[in-house]
C-alpha cells in the first residue's frame, strides 16, 4: 500500500512539474507574439548589408573585444555613442549588434563623429538622453508629454511587454527575446534569426540599449 501511494504521489508531482513547464512555455510564446522588435538605428538595420555599407562607406572598423569588426560614432554633441558590430572581418557590413549609450564629459575614447546626427534614434523613436519636445518648448513644462526622454513605459508601449524585467534601486532593465524572426537579407531572400534587445534605465531615463540578432542553424 505504501509503495502504491508513493508511486501515485511521484506521478502527481511529475504532472505538476510538467504542467508548470508547459504553462511557462505557453506564457513565453504568448509574450513573444506581442513583441514588436526594434531592428534599426539611424537607418542601419540588423542584417541589412546594403544599408550598413551606405552608412559606413569610407570608415574602417576596429577590432572589438570579441575579435569582430566594430564601428563607433559620437553624435553631433558627443553625448551619445553608436556602436555597430559586424559578423566578421570577411563580412563587416552584416551588422548583428547595434548599441547606443549615453556618455559624459569625462568619456574620451577615440571614435568617429556623425556630425549631422543629433540623436541615435531607433525606428520606433526610442533614444537615450534628453530632447526637448515641441509641447515642452511651448508650455515651458519639462517632459509635459513624456517625449523629452525615453522611460520604461514608453518602451513597453512601443515594443510590448518585456520577456523579463529587473530593477535595483534607481536602475531598471527590460529584456526582450524572440527565438525566431525572419529578416530580408539579399536579392529578395530571407533568413531566420534569434533576436534579443535590452533597454537600461537610470532614474526612469534610458541610458543604454542593445539590439542583437544571431543566425538560426
Amino acid at each position: 500500500m505504501f509503495k502504491q501511494r508513493f508511486v501515485f504521489a511521484a506521478f502527481c508531482l511529475a504532472m505538476i512539474v510538467l504542467c508548470g513547464a508547459l504553462d511557462s512555455r505557453a506564457q513565453q510564446e504568448e509574450t513573444a507574439k506581442t513583441i514588436s522588435p526594434d531592428l534599426s538605428v539611424v537607418g542601419v538595420r540588423l542584417g541589412d548589408r546594403a544599408g550598413a555599407q551606405a552608412f559606413l562607406k569610407g570608415f574602417q572598423p576596429r577590432i572589438g573585444a570579441n575579435g569582430r569588426p566594430e564601428y563607433c560614432f559620437y553624435n553631433k554633441a558627443a553625448t551619445q555613442v553608436l556602436k555597430l558590430t559586424g559578423a566578421s572581418f570577411d563580412d563587416p557590413f552584416f551588422i548583428t549588434e547595434i548599441e547606443v549609450y549615453k556618455v559624459g564629459r569625462d568619456y574620451r575614447n577615440g571614435h568617429f563623429q556623425a556630425d549631422k546626427i543629433s540623436y541615435f534614434k531607433t525606428e520606433k523613436e526610442i533614444f537615450v538622453g534628453y530632447r526637448q519636445s515641441t509641447a515642452s518648448a511651448i508650455t515651458g513644462i519639462p517632459n509635459v508629454d513624456g517625449k523629452d526622454n525615453t522611460g520604461p513605459k514608453a518602451v513597453v508601449k512601443k515594443i510590448g511587454e518585456p520577456t523579463s524585467r529587473t530593477s535595483a534601486g534607481e536602475n531598471e532593465v527590460l529584456n526582450y527575446e524572440l527565438p525566431e524572426i525572419v529578416l530580408p537579407v539579399e536579392n529578395g531572400a530571407t533568413a531566420k534569426f534569434g533576436y534579443a534587445a535590452q533597454y537600461e534605465f537610470k532614474d526612469g531615463k534610458l541610458k543604454k540599449f542593445v539590439l542583437k540578432i544571431a543566425p538560426r542553424l
